[in-house]
């Protein structure tokens, strides 16, 4: 998982672009927890939690990419 450098941008799971939403009865909504580090879970719990994603789309790839290849 790329960890989103601006983490407040979210949108609601019903929000008019996004037609998905979390599996609430699943534990991180399904997700293989071994794929994720402690801080990446914690952010996909919070997310669940208040029903909101943070779309990759709204985030600026190159800035992000660069700060990790560094």
């Amino acid at each position: 998982m790329l960890y989103p450098q601006a983490t407040t941008q979210r949108l609601a799971v019903d929000s008019p672009y996004h037609n998905s939403d979390w599996k609430y009865h699943l534990p991180i909504s399904g997700l293989n927890e071994m794929d994720f580090n402690l801080k990446e879970k914690e952010l996909i719990q919070e997310q669940i939690k208040s029903k909101q994603w943070i779309e990759e789309e709204s985030l600026a790839f190159e800035v992000w990419l660069s700060g990790i290849l560094k």
